[in-house]
């Protein structure tokens, strides 16, 4: 709404700079004077020229504000699904230290898990509908990492034995790569 305003000024003080320029100029102030001779090709010219440049302002403030909705709209799912992952590795790091894996461990571990799939889903059916479509790939490819990522963590003898140390290790690669990817996506949508 403020673009909207913004550009209603700028319109409206470039109409009222060019009519005190014709009136100084037809009072023949500050040595200005005015040619009446009227050319019709040139009135054309500044008429098409004058409504391409209304256009351009309209499509301009009104496909910003839609595009900058949808970005902050993608950016909120992938954003979502950042704190999932981390809420998942914060589970498994406690039953880690723990060295043991309760009921309710278990039950957290496999709700923050399916978050996770679910938040990634939502990313991915929102950059299919969206400007941002061409990123659905690297997105796909995110919900597949979570498919290992859930593997390493809910995989073997899941939940009746503690982790051991490999599984901690296979599990920090893997986060820190979902990390860095999902932190990589709300990069390149901002900047799309």
């Amino acid at each position: 709404m403020a673009k909207k305003i913004i550009a209603g000024i700028g319109v409206f003080l470039t109409v009222a700079a060019a009519a005190a320029y014709v009136y100084v100029a037809h009072r023949k102030w500050w040595g200005l004077t005015l040619n009446t001779e009227v050319k019709p090709i040139e009135v054309a010219t500044l008429a098409f020229t004058v409504a391409i440049a209304f256009l351009l302002q309209f499509y301009v403030v009104f496909d910003a504000d839609n595009e900058r909705a949808e970005k902050d709209l993608l950016i909120f799912n992938a954003r979502d699904a950042l704190a999932k992952l981390r809420d998942c590795r914060d589970a498994f790091t406690e039953c880690f230290e723990a060295k043991s894996i309760s009921q309710a461990d278990q039950t957290k571990i496999q709700t923050q898990l399916r978050g996770l799939n679910q938040s990634l889903d939502a990313l991915d059916v929102s950059l299919s509908k969206s400007r941002c479509a061409k990123f659905c790939k690297p997105c796909k490819a995110l919900a597949a990492k979570a498919l290992g990522y859930k593997a390493i963590i809910t995989g073997g003898d899941f939940p009746s034995k503690p982790y051991p140390a490999e599984v901690y290790t296979a599990h920090q690669t893997a986060y820190r790569e979902m990390d860095v990817e999902i932190q990589g996506l709300i990069f390149l949508i901002n900047r799309s």
